[in-house]
């Protein structure tokens, strides 16, 4: 039993003066000069629509600071900041030309992220050395949005009006011979099913050139107002014309419009609201045929045309 207990108190000096070795090789160790890379993003804030950046620009910055190891280790030097930010609106953006070469140096702009004056630490290299920005000039442009959206409406609903979106057009900023192409952008593709309700959502706009057209807004809200309809129909005489100053009998003289409205609208609905004429007989003419085709000309918004009938009529020009 006492040899047992030797043995044990022996390895356990032979472990506290491992420990002490170790702690004191630390110390020893971390009082030695090392460096250390660092790399910090670069955010781009307040870029001027007018502008076009031909070069592309870095996103981050690479630092290799020496010091000793405590102090690296300490990242005390480092500031609350997690990246560096070039503002457009700085001093040093300031009264340049549309087509112009700015050079930043890197070093004026690492006091965002770290200490300059702190004297345990010093820099050792940097890249990039400068942030090269090339200007040209850009244009700017307005165009309407096409909304991208397949609408599926339950049995007896349906849009009341026309999708709304706003904005309903968008800028466009860039080189001229990139936006003259472009006579209007579209949103990403939606669908919606079983519609009954009003529907409400916001849709991606469609950059047809990521790099080199900036837009205004990427994104659109859109307003779909559903209803409940009902279906209605009217009889309507259509509308008496003469062809090279001689009557046309138009043979039937009468069609029946029918319709979809809102239960909303549908009872301020009357035949008044709507007119019905037949074409020229010199379009049938032309077409060597002996029918006119039928056209609604007037009919309230609240109203969808569904079908009129007949939607050809026979005729005879009296002489």
């Amino acid at each position: 039993m006492p040899i047992l207990i030797y043995k044990n108190n022996q390895a356990a000096v032979l472990t506290v003066c491992l420990l002490i070795a170790i702690f004191f090789w630390t110390i020893t160790a971390l009082n030695k000069p090392y460096t250390s890379t660092v790399s910090i993003p670069v955010i781009y804030k307040n870029i001027p629509l007018s502008f076009q950046i031909k070069n592309p620009l870095p996103s981050k910055i690479s630092i290799d600071i020496e010091g000793k190891g405590f102090d690296l280790m300490s990242d005390d030097f480092i500031k609350e900041n997690n990246h560096i930010t070039v503002d457009f609106n700085s001093a040093a953006f300031r009264n340049i030309g549309l087509s112009t070469h700015v050079s930043i140096s890197t070093e004026t702009l690492l006091d965002q992220f770290i200490s300059l004056t702190d004297p345990a630490y010093k820099i050792v290299k940097i890249l990039p050395d400068s942030i090269v920005v090339d200007y040209s000039k850009k244009f700017t442009v307005k165009v309407p949005v096409k909304l991208n959206a397949e609408l599926n409406f339950k049995k007896q609903f349906f849009n009341s009006l026309p999708p709304l979106i706003k904005p309903d057009s968008i800028e466009m900023s860039g080189t001229d011979d990139l936006l003259k192409k472009i006579i209007k952008l579209e949103t990403q593709k939606v669908v919606f099913n079983n519609l009954s309700t009003n529907l409400f959502f916001s849709a991606s706009v469609i950059n047809p050139s990521n790099e080199k057209i900036i837009l205004s807004d990427n994104k659109v809200w859109v307003l779909v107002p559903v209803e409940e309809f009902t279906e209605g129909k009217m009889v309507l005489p259509l509308r008496k014309f003469y062809y090279h100053n001689k009557p046309v009998t138009l043979i039937p003289d009468k069609v029946t419009l029918t319709y979809h409205a809102s239960l909303r609208d549908f009872s301020r609905i009357s035949a008044d609201d709507f007119e019905v004429e037949a074409e020229q007989p010199a379009l049938s003419i032309d077409r060597n045929e002996n029918k006119l085709h039928v056209n609604p000309v007037k009919f309230p918004k609240a109203a969808k045309i569904v079908s009129v009938q007949p939607e050809w009529i026979d005729y005879l020009i009296e002489k």
